[in-house]
């Protein structure tokens, strides 16, 4: 496939759900990411990933930071 053909046939996901990509699916992913322009100089030189009963208290505490900066969570935030 062309790069303009993907360019142009993306799809954006709302919400991420499971299964998250594996460890070999995430070093393509970062290596593409570490491939793409970047006229303003701002490449990452590291990425973090957060897995397991880690990535379910991150949630918790976006959610607490969420309800202590506006309040009131609705089910679609």
């Amino acid at each position: 496939m062309q790069a303009l053909d993907v360019l142009l046939n993306r799809v954006s996901v709302p919400r991420l759900v499971d299964p998250a990509p594996d460890a070999a699916q995430r070093e393509i992913m970062f290596g593409a990411a570490l491939r793409s322009p970047d006229h303003g100089q701002l490449k990452p030189y590291r990425f973090l990933t957060v897995e397991g009963p880690a990535r379910e208290r991150m949630g918790e505490l976006l959610v607490e930071a969420l309800q202590q900066s506006s309040g009131e969570i609705t089910p679609q935030a």
